[in-house]
């Protein structure tokens, strides 16, 4: 932990210097050219049966737990449903908070060669509009309700600025916060 720092230059830490907001590779490491679905692959024959995700509800006796194994299965499911829309290569959003589903559709994603697109469940609906604009994503799935707020209905809303945008899809149980 560090201790608080009072005037002249912030101290190093960990021989990284305080102007960067990023810990520079180790070029001794290897950099491996492999997407996060090949690596949830190597993990899975490495560590097959061990915990790989725990779902972070507040009641423990309930909070639903995948294996590596598990995790690879369901994220193949999901990669199997995307590609019946979406061709490899393109570019798909999620609109969603965090839960175990985004986490599939994530490795989902990658296993079809996907490019995932990330928006916060918080964006408005012009928000929502740039990024999709920008990503040129060509689809996008979408948690129900945030916060309150019916992101089905800003989607439907924004359709027709974004012409490029085929399809908009429900997250599979997706955690109204």
């Amino acid at each position: 932990m560090l201790n608080a720092h009072r005037g002249g230059d912030a101290p190093e830490v960990n021989n990284i210097p305080p102007s960067l907001s990023y810990r520079p590779a180790d070029p001794a490491e290897p950099v491996l050219d492999i997407s996060i679905g090949d690596a949830l692959r190597a993990a899975t024959s490495t560590w097959r049966t061990r915990t790989a995700l725990i779902d972070g509800t507040s009641e423990e006796q309930t909070r639903r737990r995948w294996t590596f194994e598990e995790l690879l299965t369901e994220s193949e499911k999901v990669a199997q449903a995307l590609l019946l829309r979406f061709v490899s290569g393109e570019h798909v959003a999620i609109w969603a908070a965090n839960g175990p589903q985004w986490v599939m559709i994530e490795f989902g994603a990658a296993l079809a060669g996907l490019t995932l697109v990330t928006v916060n469940p918080a964006y408005l609906g012009e928000e929502l509009a740039f990024v999709l604009r920008q990503s040129r994503a060509r689809g996008i799935i979408v948690q129900d309700v945030y916060r309150n707020r019916n992101l089905v209905q800003a989607v439907n809303a924004a359709r027709d600025a974004l012409p490029d945008l085929r399809a908009s899809s429900p997250c599979p149980h997706g955690r109204s916060s």
